[in-house]
Parts: structure tokens; sequence; C-alpha cells
């Protein structure tokens, strides 16, 4: 019972309203914000990579002498090199990047790449190619005398770890960011509520005759709406009250002379039957 007294309190209080309201919209913009963020970032993907890629995989090539026999065969790296190159590099980071020359022999190479050709398209732009059970995005540019291609290429696990990595980073933050915002908001609401704790402190503190109407300076507007119409009812009860002073003050003015006389009347009949 006390339980559900305290609820029903809590339930009738405007402050706990605002708190609640405040809470499930939060909740609600939350989710709502997820879902969209979710959303936007699978739909938008490729533009969220792509624009990467293009200007990595232009910049090797920019970086590459313009003869393909100046150029070190990849076939030259050792087993040395490679073995390095797989403890230092993250292979779920790494990108994955093959150059080849015009008569299919492979220049240069990323770490962890294979030396076999993977993406079987060697049209300028992009693509989307699968290899066994792995779906790759491949970017691929040539040279402007065609001696040269760079294709530059991301599996698609990889960039939904990525995203999946910057989601979880942002989701943090927002998080965080809506519990303060919570936070803030709801002691804003506490100050707020400040002027309506003040007038029924002021209230509970008045005497039965104290119908002095409540000082309305400093006081919200939202609140004085309630004020005002509640000074105008202190006023006329005061009113009411002085007017009911006056009737009987008039009538035991009145009623004074008429019983003086009866009391007279009444001692003078006793005296008369003794």
């Amino acid at each position: 019972m006390l339980l559900k007294a305290r609820v029903e309190q809590l339930a009738s209080s405007m402050a706990w309203r605002l708190y609640a309201t405040i809470f499930l919209s939060s909740v609600v913009f939350f989710f709502a914000v997820i879902i969209w963020l979710a959303i936007d970032s699978t739909q938008d993907e490729s533009i969220f990579f792509d624009g990467d890629m293009k200007a990595i995989a232009t910049t090797i090539l920019w970086s590459m002498p313009a003869s393909a026999e100046q150029i070190k065969s990849a076939a030259n790296f050792g087993e040395a090199d490679a073995a390095v190159a797989e403890q230092q590099v993250d292979s779920r980071r790494t990108f994955y990047l093959q150059v080849w020359s015009s008569d299919n022999r492979l220049l240069l190479k990323s770490p962890l790449t294979p030396a076999e050709r993977i993406w079987p398209n060697t049209e300028s732009g992009f693509s989307w190619v699968d290899v066994g059970e792995t779906r790759w995005r491949v970017f691929s540019v040539w040279s402007k005398n065609r001696q040269i291609l760079v294709q530059y290429a991301q599996p698609v696990a990889m960039r939904d770890a990525i995203i999946c990595e910057v989601f979880h980073a942002g989701l943090g933050q927002f998080a965080r960011f809506i519990v303060a915002l919570i936070a803030v908001v709801c002691v804003v609401v506490q100050w707020s509520l400040r002027p309506l704790v003040a007038i029924s402190a002021e209230l509970s503190a008045r005497g039965p005759n104290e119908l002095s109407p409540i000082v309305t300076a400093g006081i919200p507007l939202e609140i004085k709406k309630i004020i005002t119409p509640f000074n105008g009812l202190l006023i006329r009860l005061g009113e009411a009250r002085k007017n009911e002073q006056r009737f009987l003050s008039d009538a035991a003015h009145e009623l004074r002379t008429p019983l003086a006389a009866l009391r007279v009347q009444a001692q003078t009949a006793l005296r008369s039957t003794q």
C-alpha cells in the first residue's frame, strides 16, 4: 500500500512527469539516431570509402616512374621481407595493392597481398569482384601511357569492420551526450520549479486571517498566470470577510438597544410579582 501510494504521488507530480517525459523522449531519440546511423552507414558505405580508395590509388600511380622497366619487380622480394610484413602489418586493416605492367608482369604489391592476379578486371574505375567467398571493392587506374596499372582493393568485411568500429565509438560518445543532456535538463527543471516551492512554503506559513496577495515580482510568466487569479480570489475573500465583520458589528449594535429594553422590562416584571 505504501509503495502504491508513493507511485501515485510521483505520478501526480509535475516534476516527475517532466522527468519521465524527458527520459522517454531521450531514449526514443537515442534509438532513432542509432537506427538512422545504421541505415545511413549501410547505404553510404561506397561513398564513405571510394573517395579514399581513388585518392590513394591515384597518388601511388603518380609516385611511380613513367616506365615499367624502372620499377623493381615484386618477384624479387624475399621470404624474410614477407615474414616481417606479416608480423608488423594488421591483416584486418591493411589495404591490398597490386601494380601491373601492360604485359601482365607484377611490378609491386603491398604486404600480405598475393603475387597472382586477384582482380581480373583491368578497366579503369570501380568494380565489385567476388574471389571465392570474399567480396572485394576494386579501383583500377592506368597511367597515361597505359604501361602501368594500379589496382587498389578493399574486402567488404574490412569495410564493415571499420564502419562498426566507427559506429560503436560514435554511439558511446552520443550515449554520454544524452546522459549529460538529461542531467542538465533535470537540473533546469528543478531550478524552474523553485518559485512553486517558495509559494507553497509561503502559503503554508500563513495564518487563517492572512489574506494579503502573493507578491508576483520575479515569478515566471507561466506561474504568474496562476498566481494572478489566485490573488484576485484572496482579495475577494478579504472583502467578504470585512463585509461579514461589518455586518456582525452592525447587527450587534442594532440588537444592543432592544435587548437592553427587554432586560429592563424583565427586571420590572420580576419586581412586580414579588
